[in-house]
Order: structure tokens, then sequence, then C-alpha cells
């Protein structure tokens, strides 16, 4: 066999090995997840509501991040909400350990995955500081429910409450109006689900 020939199939070989290792289901996530906002460059304000593990994991190729999601304002059904800032999210594993994230002024929040690797299933509580002590906390909200295994908020709270959707994670007694509410412009315009016509309502 001419060596041109052998090594024309070892890289058919190859690249029919490497195709193979792809996962379809997180390439078709990645790819259907919408464009950067051209104001907003990578950083820790982008992409406010979608699911950050799918690109902050050894997939991705993005720093991973154990948990990650945006925090938004309870609004009206066809009200865009605002995102917001300043409340704790304390995540609890399986095995007794917890980490607190702050969301930051574009409601984002995340852990990384160098900091802790959280065995789950994970409960998870929001808290907001007391104004009777500005160091003590009070929780505003917790999830009924635990999360099995996906990182991602956005993975599951999408749009508006729904038989396949609890509906993005909205702050209870919150509006747009709310003083640590993100400003229109002041943040990349946020993704609520897969369709942009649905409305957004928040959790009651």
């Amino acid at each position: 066999m001419r060596t041109t020939t052998r090594t024309c199939l070892l890289l058919l070989a190859a690249s029919a090995a490497l195709a193979g290792c792809g996962d379809p289901y997180r390439d078709r996530l990645i790819e259907n997840l919408p464009a950067e906002d051209p104001a907003f460059g990578p950083g820790e304000l982008h992409r406010p509501g979608q699911p950050c593990v799918a690109c902050h994991s050894s997939y991705g190729g993005a720093p991973e991040f154990a948990i990650g999601g945006t925090l938004f304002a309870a609004t009206k059904v066809d009200e865009v909400p605002a995102m917001l800032s300043g409340y704790t999210i304390r995540v609890h594993d399986s095995e007794g350990s917890a980490r607190d994230a702050v969301s930051n002024a574009c409601g984002n929040f995340f852990i990384r995955s160098d900091d802790w690797n959280p065995a789950f299933p994970l409960l998870v509580e929001i808290l907001a500081g007391d104004p009777a002590g500005p160091s003590a906390l009070v929780p505003v909200s917790s999830m009924g429910s635990r999360i099995a295994r996906e990182g991602s908020c956005g993975g599951c709270h999408v749009g508006r409450p729904s038989p396949i959707s609890p509906g993005i994670v909205a702050i209870p007694g919150t509006s747009n109006a709310s003083p640590n509410a993100s400003v229109v412009g002041t943040c990349p315009t946020p993704w609520l689900g897969p369709d942009p016509h649905a409305p957004v309502q928040g959790a009651k």
C-alpha cells in the first residue's frame, strides 16, 4: 500500500473516531442558544437566563461551573422581567455540604467546579439581606424539589410556568420597580426560552 493511501486511510479513521465522541444533544443545545449580545462581551454579566453549564463544562470548553443561573423579578404575564442583584443562593448537597453564590448586577450567579464538587441531588434556597441587620440573611424562596443532576437553572427554568417547566427563577414580591432590579440597557436582553413570544410569568 502506498504511503499516501495509508495516510489518507488513517486520517479518515481518526476523523470517524472523533465524530463518534461528540454528544449530539449537547451540540444541538449549544448551537441553538442565542448569539452573544453585541453590546456585552463574554463575562460574568453575559447571557442571562441561558443554561450556563451547557458551555461552562468540560464539554463546552468555558470555565467549568457546578451550578449557574439567573434570578428574575416576578412580573406580569406579558412583561419582560428585570434581573435581580444582591440575593444569596444557598445550595445544599446530599452529603451535608453547602455553598453560597450572590446574584450580580444582571442576576447571574454561579459556583465554579474548582471551588465545589457537590454530591447530587441538591436543594436550593434563596436569601435576602435583612433590613434589621446588614449582615443577617432571611429566606425568601426555596425549591420544593431536588435538583437531580442539572447544574444549569436555565436547563429547566424557562419561560412561563407550564406542564414542562416551572418557569423562570423569580423572587416572589419583587417587580421591575424593585430597588435591585436591572435597568434596560445595563444588561444583555435575557433569554426566556426557545419561544420568544411566549409570555413570561414570575413564580408564585
